[in-house]
């Protein structure tokens, strides 16, 4: 094997290696900015299913309650964050400033 195809295999197999990793620098910045959501009934986000839409350096998300053991993080577009009229603490709404890694608002939706 030639110097040069060694080289693209050790090229493919770093870039999959990374690739393969849980998040993205984006989610993971998200995933810890989670951790300042100061709401009474907010102790843990890995029960929820969250969803972000970001824009202008501002994420919005939508945090709703898990049916299963752990939620996941989803980026999506604004369009397609979900919209939930009531629920109180089980579904939950942030905006985050994230390069200052600010928590703009935190509530619990109402009930209906």
């Amino acid at each position: 094997m030639t110097y040069k195809i060694k080289m693209l295999i050790v090229i493919l197999i770093s870039n999959y290696v990374v690739s393969c990793s849980e998040y993205s620098p984006k989610e993971q910045k998200l995933k810890n900015m989670e951790n300042m959501v100061d709401i009474d009934n907010f102790r843990n986000p890995d029960l929820y299913d969250r969803y972000y839409s970001v824009e202008n350096g501002v994420a919005i998300g939508v945090y709703i309650i898990s049916d299963k053991k752990n939620g996941t993080l989803r980026i999506v577009k604004k369009n397609d964050l979900p919209v939930v009229m009531d629920g109180g603490c089980s579904v939950i709404n942030v905006e985050f400033e994230l390069k200052s890694e600010r928590v703009l608002s935190a509530f619990c939706n109402g009930d209906g």
